[in-house]
């Protein structure tokens, strides 16, 4: 009995510990980060809104992480410039100009233009870093995207006829190649670094390259409004859309690259939908099944070659399920 106990936890943790569990996590997490962004608009200015998100954030990694830091600061030394540059671009420029875009734009607008994050990491991985991309995650990115798209428009493409190009448009389309370059650059940093000390050590520069323009910005923008609803959303955005969701991000993207991984951002329309519906009680459209249909199999074409061959990841490996479904039948049978 223990054998199987420990067997199917065996199993349990090769799913869940996965790539593309821990991918999906980060998308659900996400998925709430522009509504939570868009409702604090009028609470607290964007550049203080990331600051503080990662003031906190970085105040809950330090304690889980300084004996690793510790261990591996020769690494963290030699890999500066990367960790640098992953701050500018991912902790720092990325989200200070998404808050900055959804002041002024929707969510829904601003997640159209996200939506094209998966193919500038293609683009930019194959100009800048030579990366090989195959037929596969061509296609696989242009059917996520309808998949996308069509969740965005509630199945109506004629509402991409009333798309407003304005100012909060061009700080996403700022914000897009800035997380296609922070994606790219987690693929080439150095795997012995634990995905935690990167994380801290990325928060950290971030936060340091941030101080001028939040000093800048106590002057310049409204003063924080604080009130229940203003830290709740404060506290989600720093612990579950930054510390949980970046450590799945970035272990996702260590293991099968940027450019599949980057598929995984058109999940964030899907869990948006759905969450509308479990806590909005929104109603079922047919457009939520077709778009989350479109958007699933495009991911499966873009990791197809990845899924087959990669036995240490497997997402839905028939063997696995079978064992796994044999072992929770006996522990049903046997119970401890």
């Amino acid at each position: 009995m223990k054998n199987s106990a420990k067997q199917a936890y065996a199993a349990l943790r090769t799913v869940f510990f996965s790539p593309y569990m821990a991918l999906t996590c980060a998308a659900l997490l996400w998925s709430g980060n522009f509504i939570a962004g868009r409702a604090l608009k009028g609470d607290i200015p964007p550049i203080q809104l990331n600051f503080w998100r990662w003031v906190i954030a970085l105040i809950v990694l330090i304690p889980l992480s300084h004996k690793q830091i510790l261990r591996h600061k020769a690494i963290i030394k030699s890999e500066w410039k990367i960790i640098t540059a992953l701050g500018f671009t991912g902790i720092a420029c990325f989200h200070i100009c998404v808050y900055t875009a959804l002041t002024t734009t929707t969510a829904i607008n601003a997640l159209i233009i996200l939506s094209t994050s998966p193919m500038a990491i293609v683009l930019i991985a194959r100009l800048f870093f030579k990366e090989p991309i195959r037929v596969s995650q061509t296609i696989g990115i242009l059917v996520s995207l309808v998949g996308a798209v069509t969740l965005i428009c509630h199945g109506n493409p004629l509402a991409l006829q009333n798309f407003n190009f304005n100012s909060g448009d061009i700080w996403m389309l700022i914000a897009v190649p800035m997380w296609a370059v922070y994606a790219i650059l987690l693929k080439q940093q150095n795997r012995q670094l634990p995905q935690i000390v990167l994380l801290t050590s990325t928060v950290t520069a971030g936060l340091a390259m941030m101080i001028p323009f939040y000093m800048t910005s106590l002057f310049m923008e409204p003063e924080i409004s604080i009130n229940v609803s203003s830290l709740l959303g404060l506290l989600y955005i720093s612990l579950f859309a930054s510390v949980l969701a970046f450590l799945f991000w970035n272990h996702g993207v260590s293991i099968i690259g940027p450019v599949k991984a980057g598929m995984y951002i058109h999940l964030m329309p899907v869990f948006g939908s759905f969450l509308s519906i479990i806590i909005l009680n929104e109603g079922m459209a047919t457009y939520h099944i077709i778009g989350a249909t479109f958007i699933l199999a495009g991911i499966v074409l873009c990791n197809l070659k990845k899924i087959s061959t990669d036995s240490k990841y497997l997402l839905m490996d028939e063997n696995l399920v079978q064992k796994l479904h044999h072992h929770l039948s006996k522990m049903k049978r046997y119970p401890f």
